[in-house]
């Protein structure tokens, strides 16, 4: 395997498979540095399911179930793991609720990742589309697949085959309560009474103790059943764990008895209770086997795959969006203020709700689509973020700084003691500089301001679940007017093009410069290629989309979009980055034996 045993960690080189699909396992795995890719083969096609950096965990899910191997795990760099035994990762588990809890809001995490993959895999698919636009009634026996064989990547699905072991008393032990007491808090349902609907903020998972309740989507007037809960069924736990809003609506077929248990309540039980722990770490683990199933066989679960795809709205309505700014520098907001042009196209579909640089709104209010710009720093970040992933059906992370961390993530090199001295440890503080004897050096680090932020810079997504991604610095406002475009179910004004330099009018020369810059010199060409002319620029590896305004305007490109797919697809081969780099740069500028990047630092 190419592993070298070491003390706090094993070595892995880059290509070494550190478990493969099939696979009986024994341990977990930390990621202490570098990266490993995580997949699955179906037949000769291989399906990418996970980049994993430092601080990600995998191995996890055969470890809780007994299960073998749901994929294969290559290092694709130069990677330290911290293994951790079966033993070991069963006692933390059954000892230290947080740790539990972590573990469960990651899945959870992993799960939105798929079925977010499995909505575009699905909408390149023909022959699943053809299926899926056959819009069934609730009565469709297509559309009632059976209850044992059900798997439904949402959060609203049965879980009887996921109780096996458990009985109803047992839940209910785990929350106090007895399900024959009159005292139980339960919830009187006739039919048709619904209990949630889609889109719904989700604050509470419900057991059913009595009657017969359907899961169902519903959209231009048809409905689709997805599957039928009974009596020791549950439905709604997803929504605890993710702030997420309700991606199917729920209501009674007969009469029925439902008990609600609300998010504190049950995140504090997962804490202090090792069973309740336990059991819905191996629901969410067998969740994210059965979704991991879905994206392989997309066509076995056409019906299951109908729930991801969320019913688009309809053109006639307009889109209520809010627009929140976490740390950021304002600039992706700004856009809205800079082109007045821009803001009345948009506004013709959508009505701005909540957007502090344009209106004087102090409450975040229930909207369709929330664009998020900025990275999480602070509490008040988090805080903040978990309030807007409720009030909003769809949200996006936009912006680079929210879609990869940006700038503001270089903070993430360092320590937060050492950031807060660097850029506050010879600062006063307001009281110490008008009060304090000035003879003596009352200067001091600002305490507070540690308790206020995180000690790690994070994106959006790795906080709450994020719907559409839209990077750029800052984000190009035609990708925004195509994604609303899209959502009503209408044709996008401008495809965005594959590379930056696919949108740039500069002309490609064929030259070998001598050396490379950083900036355009004074003398460059305004019409000729910026690398054919020995400045650095990163058009040819970056997502297009942003009409190369960098380059036409006589800047570098600075690839704030995010790698092409092209480029990703070389990295989920083993490719780095910089080897890539490295490459395109070696066979654009005909130097196939010098490496333009150490040039490049001259």
């Amino acid at each position: 395997m190419g592993e070298s045993a070491e003390l706090f960690g094993r070595i892995y080189q880059k290509g070494d498979v550190l478990f493969r699909e099939g696979e009986a396992g024994e341990d977990m795995y930390i990621i202490q540095s570098g990266a490993v890719e995580v997949s699955r083969h179906q037949g000769e096609e291989k399906i990418h399911l996970n980049f994993l950096e430092k601080g990600d965990f995998f191995g996890e899910m055969a470890l809780v179930d007994n299960q073998p191997r749901s994929a294969t795990a290559t290092a694709i760099s130069r990677t330290r793991l911290l293994p951790v035994s079966k033993n070991i990762f069963t006692e933390r588990t059954v000892q230290d609720g947080d740790t539990v809890l972590f573990l469960i809001q990651a899945i959870c995490r992993r799960i939105d990742r798929l079925t977010q993959i499995i909505r575009t895999k699905a909408a390149k698919n023909t022959r699943l589309q053809k299926k899926l636009s056959k819009r069934p009634v609730a009565s469709d026996a297509e559309c009632l697949p059976d209850k044992e064989l059900s798997i439904s990547p949402v959060a609203e699905r049965p879980s009887s085959r996921l109780t096996r072991g458990y009985t109803e008393a047992d839940i209910f032990s785990w929350m106090d309560a007895d399900p024959s007491s009159s005292s139980t808090q339960l919830i009187h349902l006739r039919p048709g009474d619904i209990v949630f609907e889609f889109g719904d903020a989700g604050d509470r998972m419900y057991f059913v103790v009595k009657g017969t309740l359907e899961i169902f989507l519903q959209e231009d007037g048809t409905q689709c059943r997805f599957a039928l809960l009974g009596p020791g069924d549950f439905f709604g736990e997803m929504a605890l764990f993710t702030a997420a809003r309700r991606s199917a609506s729920v209501r009674a077929v007969t009469p029925a008895l439902v008990r609600p248990v609300g998010r504190d309540d049950m995140l504090a039980k997962v804490k202090s209770d090792s069973d309740a722990r336990q059991f819905f770490l191996k629901v969410l683990i067998q969740r994210l086997r059965e979704t991991t199933d879905a994206l392989e066989h997309p066509e076995t679960y056409a019906a299951n795959v109908r729930a991801i795809l969320t019913p688009s709205i309809k053109k006639s309505q307009k889109l209520r969006i809010g627009i929140i700014s976490l740390s950021s520098c304002g600039g992706c907001p700004a856009l809205f203020v800079r082109n007045w042009h821009d803001v009345t196209q948009i506004t013709a579909n959508v009505e701005i709700a909540y957007c502090p640089m344009l209106m004087d709104e102090q409450e975040i209010r229930t909207v369709e689509l929330a664009l998020v710009d900025g990275a999480v720093r602070t509490r008040e970040d988090e805080r903040q973020l978990d309030e807007i992933r409720v009030k909003s059906r769809f949200l996006v992370a936009w912006g680079s700084c929210a879609v990869f961390g940006g700038v503001p993530a270089l903070a993430n090199r360092f320590e937060l003691e050492a950031l807060i001295a660097e850029s506050y440890g010879r600062t006063l503080d307001p009281i110490s500089y008008y009060l304090a004897d000035q003879r003596q050096d009352s200067r001091k680090t600002l305490t507070p301001l540690a308790e206020k932020l995180l000690r790690r810079l994070r994106t959006i997504s790795e906080v709450v679940r994020v719907d559409y991604y839209i990077p750029g610095c800052p984000p190009p406002i035609d990708i925004l007017k195509n994604l609303i475009h899209e959502m009503r179910g209408m044709a996008p004004e401008k495809p965005a093009r594959k590379v930056v330099c696919a949108e740039c009018d500069r002309n490609p020369k064929r030259k070998s410069p001598a050396h490379f810059r950083l900036f355009p010199s004074a003398e460059a060409n305004p019409t000729e290629c910026l690398l054919s002319q020995g400045t650095l620029c990163m058009g040819l590896l970056t997502r297009g989309g942003c009409d190369a305004v960098c380059p036409k305007s006589g800047l570098s490109c600075w690839g704030c979009r995010g790698p092409s797919n092209s480029v990703l697809k070389k990295m989920h081969t083993g490719d780095s980055f910089e080897e890539i780099l490295r490459v395109s740069l070696a066979r654009r500028l005909k130097q196939p034996d010098k490496d333009p990047t150490r040039t490049s630092r001259k």
